[in-house]
């Protein structure tokens, strides 16, 4: 019989943002005896790994698996919210791992785009960004991956083209931001972007990818963002959302397109349908490019808050909001090929990782609908005597 691995009751207590102190009061022990579980000290007995598994909402078989497959830890980065508490970003990266081994178990089947980068294109980025010249960076980006300087409709769908992995953050967690970073593991290598479901929209989603994407072609693997200070967090935060500013609003091709003599708000509306970037961000970007004055700026934001367009802004809800689809499609070929059956994805994850996943959370992570996996037909059992 497989031994208890605690490492599995921490990753799953910091998935549900429990504290010790929480968790031993839920299952009625001591601190020190949660804390004996998760070090390798003591085993629960069968009625507290009951109420773990109750509790924690993760199957039985989680607690008992081995850890030679997962992937070596990476640098997260969390939009936004450099406020938010660690109990909040923990489960962040229990989502990357699951996004890791669903991806890898899919790859068995599929072929998916591979983020594969030149060296000498990395190598030109790092000298521009010593330089601090996030514009030319952003250019750069856009003719290397042949896109020209056009408004993008689909940013989502460019980085999944592009090999990033990108997932929804389940509606149940509302604590943490859109985040992203690299998963490593052998000779395998992901950079994973999760975006927030809550409070958002089409255009808050489009800026939102940006910005993950700046992160990856500016940080990754030069920057460790739990080591910075405050004021160095926020200054790469504002790197980054320099970045998605410059990318979605390429510099000649947006001045040429804004009439600032006859500069009204109905107009920024029309420029924001065509270039799918929020009012907010055009006029931010407006202002960064010398287009508009600071003063003028500043008028426009007001007009902005007296409209009550700073949390929803006119006909956004006209805008589908792009989700993810490269998990879900890859399954729903694999499962209309008949060359997997949807319930034994659970089994087969835990077959080649040694994890044992809830459905509900795969099914989130995978943007899959609800129920699923479980919705398999099942072949009549009973039938009417003749």
């Amino acid at each position: 019989m497989k031994a208890f691995n605690g490492e599995r009751l921490k990753e799953a207590r910091y998935f549900r943002s429990y504290s010790i102190t929480e968790l031993s009061s839920i299952l009625g022990v001591s601190k020190q005896m949660v804390s004996k579980y998760e070090n390798g000290k003591s085993e629960p007995p069968a009625e507290t790994l009951f109420r773990i598994v109750k509790e924690l909402g993760f199957p039985l078989n989680f607690y008992f698996g081995k850890d030679s497959s997962v992937p070596k830890k990476s640098e997260t980065f969390y939009r936004s919210r450099f406020t938010a508490t660690q109990k909040q970003k923990s489960p962040t990266e229990s989502l990357k791992k699951l996004a890791y081994f669903y991806r890898s178990f899919l790859e068995d089947y599929l072929d998916f785009p591979l983020l594969e980068v030149d060296k000498d294109f990395l190598k030109e980025i790092s000298i521009l960004h010593e330089k601090k010249d996030i514009e030319q960076i952003a250019q750069n980006l856009r003719e290397y991956w042949g896109i020209g300087s056009k408004p993008i409709a689909n940013m989502v769908n460019l980085l999944e083209r592009k090999g990033f992995l990108v997932c929804d953050i389940p509606h149940t967690m509302d604590k943490v931001d859109a985040f992203g970073g690299m998963e490593k593991f052998k000779e395998e290598m992901y950079y994973i972007i999760f975006l927030e479901n809550k409070e958002t929209d089409f255009f808050r989603r489009q800026f939102s990818s940006a910005h993950e994407l700046g992160h990856w072609i500016l940080h990754s693997g030069i920057i460790n963002p739990q080591d910075l200070e405050p004021i160095e967090y926020r200054n790469m935060e504002q790197e980054a959302n320099d970045f998605a500013s410059a990318f979605l609003l390429p510099s000649e091709e947006f001045r040429t397109d804004v009439d600032s003599d006859n500069l009204t708000l109905q107009y920024i509306l029309s420029l924001r349908n065509k270039w799918n970037v929020s009012m907010s961000a055009l006029l931010m970007r407006a202002k960064k490019l010398n287009i508009i004055s600071e003063e003028r700026y500043i008028k426009f934001q007001k007009q902005i808050n007296y409209k009550k367009w700073r949390k929803k802004e006119p006909h956004s809800e006209d805008f589908e909001i792009k989700h993810p689809q490269s998990l879900r499609e890859g399954t729903e070929l694999l499962v209309s090929e008949k060359l997997i059956d949807k319930t034994d994805i659970p089994l087969m994850i835990e077959n080649k990782f040694d994890r044992t996943y809830p459905n509900l959370l795969i099914e989130d992570v995978a943007g899959l609908p609800r129920g699923y996996i479980n919705s398999g037909e099942t072949e009549q059992i009973i039938k009417i005597k003749v």
